[in-house]
């Protein structure tokens, strides 16, 4: 088991997207990365937000990730990752930001979203505390998503059945400030 607020970088905790990597953090918790001393320091790190966004396709569920404009010295440039970001001084809760930011990146608006449950929270290689929320698209058929791309450059839908699928995670050992890092991927 992590120590109290020690979380792994990948999102979803022990339910839902992150189910697959469940049993590689209980077999080896020490492989996972937290930023040095995040325990202690968890409430001065900077506070975001994302949206787990679920709709119905075919036979199951998709979730919703943005792959980021690559852009010189953005330490987020290129990565895929679901909707969200940082936490305004003007936002209400950290539920809002989720939807605030999910609206802002790739059009969704709030209220088309039913937010269903709170994942636990990570600190990110960043160095923000990260909150997923996960929300259904309400209605049914198409949606028209309307991306920023001055910060999406491409929106992917990914059947949850297939991050649910471990043949499709990968492991690879990165440095991470300094230090080995053991960092969960799917293969899609």
């Amino acid at each position: 088991m992590l120590p109290p607020r020690q979380v792994a970088i990948v999102p979803g905790g022990s339910r839902g997207v992150g189910r697959a990597i469940v049993p590689r953090l209980a077999a080896d918790p020490g492989a996972f990365f937290a930023l040095p001393g995040a325990e202690a320091e968890l409430e001065a790190k900077p506070a975001s937000a994302v949206l787990v966004l679920l709709r119905p396709a075919g036979d199951g569920l998709e979730v919703l990730l943005g792959r980021r404009v690559r852009r010189e010295g953005d330490p987020w440039s290129g990565q895929i990752s679901f909707p969200g970001g940082a936490a305004d001084p003007d936002d209400d809760d950290l539920r809002f930001t989720a939807l605030r930011e999910a609206h802002e990146e790739v059009g969704v608006r709030p209220e088309d979203v039913e937010v269903v449950g709170q994942l636990d929270e990570w600190v990110s290689i960043s160095g923000f505390v990260v909150t997923p929320y996960v929300g259904f698209l309400r209605g049914k058929g198409p949606y028209r998503f309307r991306p920023n791309h001055s910060e999406v450059a491409e929106l992917i839908e990914v059947p949850l059945s297939h991050l649910l699928d471990d043949s499709n995670v990968t492991e690879e050992v990165r440095q991470v400030e300094g230090r080995d890092v053991l960092m969960h991927s799917y293969v899609y």
